[in-house]
């Protein structure tokens, strides 16, 4: 796209219309006409007036190669790092979120277990031995949820792991650079 092209399109998404545009950059409608068709190239000083009101680069006006300001290797990296940041802070508040509920999943069982205590007695029949289980594991088996208990474990080490998960992997990244480095050596 041309910086013809590109002025006129600025100019229509804003709504003015030549006459206005030219007006508020100090040239006449005729100059900005011919900026538009391509027959003439403003100045520096103009250019620069018209990124500040697009609100573009001046690379974007002046580089036909670029379709938007998002085409400029330095703007595409910045968005990649904010989107890269945005994602990561996502993945936290959701680990943070997973393992909060199992965290308080297991703080409710164990408040459960000391407010009613129970105590599970194993007598197999026929057998000489009798076992008692109390505490929190007995609380568990007298009230079938052993079930529930591994469950919010394993949310838990899931949650911690969808935190967790990006920075150990970056430090095995760097581990093994390490060793490759050495092995160069």
């Amino acid at each position: 796209m041309t910086f013809g092209e590109k002025l006129q399109k600025k100019r229509k998404e804003k709504g003015w219309t030549q006459e206005q545009l030219a007006a508020q950059i100090g040239v006449s409608r005729q100059a900005l006409s011919n900026w538009e068709l391509d027959t003439a190239v403003p100045d520096t000083k103009n250019v620069l007036q018209l990124s500040k009101l697009f609100g573009v680069t001046t690379d974007y006006l002046l580089n036909d190669d670029y379709e938007s300001d998002d085409d400029l290797p330095a703007v595409h990296a910045s968005n990649e790092r904010i989107s890269s940041m945005y994602r990561n802070k996502a993945r936290v508040i959701i680990g943070v979120c997973i393992a909060g509920v199992a965290a308080l999943g297991l703080l409710i069982i164990g408040i459960l277990s000391s407010v009613f205590p129970a105590v599970h007695i194993e007598a197999p029949v026929g057998a000489n031995w009798v076992r008692a289980t109390d505490g929190l594991w007995g609380f568990l088996k007298v009230n079938n949820l052993e079930w529930l208990f591994i469950l919010c474990i394993f949310v838990l080490i899931a949650g911690l792991i969808v935190i967790w998960y990006p920075a150990v992997r970056n430090i095995g990244r760097k581990v093994r650079r390490k060793k490759k480095d050495k092995s160069e050596e």
